[in-house]
């Protein structure tokens, strides 16, 4: 998929990084989907509904930090992989578009 902005790639950046911080807590606390989509809504005080949004447009400013706390009971999370900058959004981008090797 090619990108127009440099927002569009970070919104997807987002995006991922909560779904895959889902995926985390369901492997870790051996929880279902709609069971740690509740643990994160019950951590973060909202609502499911709300949580659910968060997989597609990412998790807002203002819950990173309750997020962070949740996923750093098992294992290190930082900032940046659950609200990636426009740094990383670039970086991103150059390493996918120029065709960069990326790590296995």
């Amino acid at each position: 998929m090619r990108y127009q902005t440099l927002e569009q790639i970070q919104s997807e950046l987002k995006s991922k990084a909560f779904c895959s911080a889902v995926r985390h807590l369901m492997h870790h606390r051996k929880l279902k989907q709609d069971q740690a989509l509740k643990l994160i809504a019950d951590h973060c005080w909202v609502s499911v509904a709300t949580v659910k949004k968060w997989q597609t447009n990412g998790i807002p400013a203002n819950q990173v930090d309750a997020m962070l706390e949740l996923l750093n009971t098992r294992s290190p999370w930082a900032r940046h992989q659950l609200a990636p900058r426009k740094r990383e959004a670039e970086i991103w981008m150059r390493v996918n578009t120029h065709g960069i090797a990326r790590a296995a």
